[in-house]
């Protein structure tokens, strides 16, 4: 609970890279996404933007 509202980490899962959904505002930041077409894992920031974690592709 952040300032009295229920968040969540979640893990999403998309086959591209431009399949990453827009962050919701009940995603905690450390949420992650598995891109299944490259591997590469990516984490939500407190900005809620997905930052790859992996060193692989953009």
């Amino acid at each position: 609970m952040k300032n009295g509202v229920m968040v969540d980490t979640v893990t999403v899962v998309c086959d591209t890279v431009k399949d990453l959904p827009k962050a919701q505002a009940s995603w905690d930041m450390g949420s992650i996404a598995w891109i299944l077409d490259t591997g590469d894992f990516y984490g939500l920031n407190s900005s809620g933007e997905w930052i790859c974690q992996t060193g692989g592709s953009k």
